[in-house]
């Protein structure tokens, strides 16, 4: 039995490795048939860097979502189509076949929103700082919001420094700030100011020949004008120098999807509005009082 137990061994191992051989056999077999299944990366659909040229990997969305705010005459949920700034960014956009959902906080909120970029991914409009580029991509400039003069047609001003001011008195704002070389001018006794709590007694104190200037935001003074002096409006009017002025930009989070797609989608678009004339005609109708309420005057922009 010992013998006959020795003699099948050897069988056995064979039919064993013969077994091996075949599963082995098989298996590579299937590796060849499967091997273009294989799973392979998925496509980039959108990129998270830090520049703003869009590749052609990239998929725009049709829709984009943007906090906005309270800031009349150029921003407010109150006012035809938000405002005119919130019209130009609509229209820009709409160039591209990009829909704009705008949703109205309180300011810090919206910028908090914006910086969380779901499903805010962006806000309007804002100031360049340093702090916010860390999460903002920037557009190109939408509108130089400055400060200007705004004096009486019957007293034309001719000024390009401020020694042409001399002998002049200013109506000025508490509380605001009018730029290092106005204060600078200012202490050297220049002209000198009479400060008061608002613009709106401001405007009475020019009309009523008061004071000779009064240093404003164009917008800002032509809102005023036509709520408060709508019968003077044709009374006053601004030089076009600026005493300051602040571009103020779209800001897309980095983080959200399409960014840099978005940004330049939204470059082109303002590039096309100011081509087109179309911006000029938003600028001139915001100064006739067209966004002044929710219900636009008859004629549509």
């Amino acid at each position: 039995m010992q013998h006959q137990n020795t003699h099948k061994a050897p069988c056995a191992g064979r039919s064993l490795v013969n077994r091996l051989c075949l599963c082995l056999t098989f298996w590579l077999l299937s590796l060849a048939i499967h091997a273009d299944e294989a799973p392979t990366d998925p496509p980039i659909t959108t990129l998270k860097t830090e520049g703003i040229t869009p590749t052609p990997t990239q998929s725009t969305p049709r829709k984009v979502y943007l906090t906005n705010g309270d800031w009349p005459p150029y921003l407010s949920k109150d006012l035809y189509q938000h405002g005119f700034v919130s019209h130009i960014v609509s229209k820009a956009f709409k160039t591209q076949n990009i829909d704009v959902q705008y949703g109205f906080f309180p300011w810090k909120r919206a910028y908090t929103l914006a910086q969380q970029a779901d499903p805010w991914v962006g806000s309007v409009v804002w100031s360049a700082k340093a702090e916010r580029e860390i999460f903002f991509h920037y557009s190109d400039p939408i509108l130089p919001i400055g400060t200007v003069f705004f004096h009486l047609t019957s007293k034309p001003l001719k000024w390009e420094t401020y020694a042409d001011l001399k002998g002049l008195t200013i109506g000025t704002t508490a509380s605001y700030t009018y730029g290092a070389a106005f204060e600078a001018a200012q202490a050297d006794g220049v002209f000198s100011i009479e400060e008061v709590p608002n613009e709106v007694l401001n405007l009475s104190k020019l009309l009523a020949n008061r004071i000779d200037l009064i240093p404003m935001g164009k917008e800002v003074g032509y809102q005023l004008m036509r709520e408060h002096k709508p019968e003077q409006v044709s009374m006053i009017t601004h030089h076009p120098k600026f005493i300051k002025k602040v571009d103020y930009h779209l800001i897309i989070n980095k983080q959200a999807d399409a960014a840099t797609a978005l940004i330049a989608a939204f470059n082109k678009g303002l590039e096309a509005l100011k081509a087109s004339k179309e911006y000029d005609k938003i600028m001139d109708n915001e100064k006739e009082g067209f966004y002044k309420t929710e219900t636009p005057p008859t004629t549509t922009p």
